[in-house]
């Protein structure tokens, strides 16, 4: 009986373990991925002048933004 129960503790044991790290790593992973998310969106509403800003100074030798 006693084995049983050293089992059922170990089990216990481990999935509180599993569940405190899952609680701990869902927030963090879910920060990244906003974080992210608005950098992409920052991007993405760019401006064309805002880009050719950017490039300014990768002109080729004709004077217009290379395209590659």
């Amino acid at each position: 009986m006693s084995e049983i129960k050293g089992q059922l503790l170990g089990v216990i044991i481990v999935l509180l373990i599993f569940g405190t790290i899952v609680g701990v790593l869902v927030p963090v992973f879910q920060k990244l991925a906003q974080k992210a998310k608005n950098e992409v969106t920052d991007i993405t509403e760019l401006t064309d002048s805002e880009v050719e800003n950017a490039f300014e100074g990768f002109e080729d030798y004709h004077g217009t933004l290379m395209h590659y």
